[in-house]
């Protein structure tokens, strides 16, 4: 639930400890219940594999009728030549923007220089985009931010990847990667 509109005090109105109390009480709860956070409990790998799959731990529900700022950030490892590709998936009827920004996929290793890739795109939740793996010994770090508005179908959003060229070596998504949910409307 959104936050309230605050309370209009008049000239002369007593404040009391009540009033005072429940208002705050009833923003605070409005923030509290609007954040969500989900955590990566267990690492997730994929090898041999370039088709997108559901990941097992980061996806979050969403209400009809709504908008979302939905933040991603994931560690990621594994062969550098495999790399790692990503897309959403979203209740039908959904739009909104995405934004991204992880190592561009001819990053090998992590230095003061290595390039990264940015995009934002708009309504392209399914589109898959390439990160660059550094190594199996050298995490990748990959944020997505989206502003997602629904419609009248609830429903989940949930993070779908793969390696993007195909490996023996498994690509994994470190534990402790996260998402950080809002509803702002």
């Amino acid at each position: 639930m959104p936050l309230a509109s605050p309370r209009t005090w008049v000239v002369g109105e007593t404040v009391t400890a009540a009033l005072m109390n429940a208002e705050i009480r009833d923003q605070m709860n409005a923030l509290i219940a609007d954040v969500d956070y989900v955590h990566k409990t267990a690492d997730e790998s994929v090898a041999s594999s370039t088709t997108l799959q559901n990941d097992n731990h980061l996806l979050v529900s969403v209400l009809a009728n709504s908008e979302y700022e939905i933040i991603v950030r994931i560690a990621v490892n594994g062969a550098a030549s495999s790399d790692f590709k990503m897309a959403w998936t979203l209740p039908a009827g959904c739009t909104g923007q995405r934004f991204s920004s992880g190592p561009a996929v001819s990053s090998a290793t992590s230095t003061a220089d290595t390039t990264t890739r940015a995009s934002g795109l708009t309504n392209s939740f399914g589109t898959e985009i390439n990160y660059g793996v550094f190594s199996t010994g050298q995490l990748s770090f990959v944020e997505e931010i989206l502003y997602v508005v629904t419609s009248s179908t609830a429903g989940t959003v949930q993070m779908r990847w793969a390696q993007n060229a195909s490996s023996a070596t498994a690509t994994t998504v470190v534990a402790g990667s996260y998402i950080v949910v809002r509803r702002t409307a």
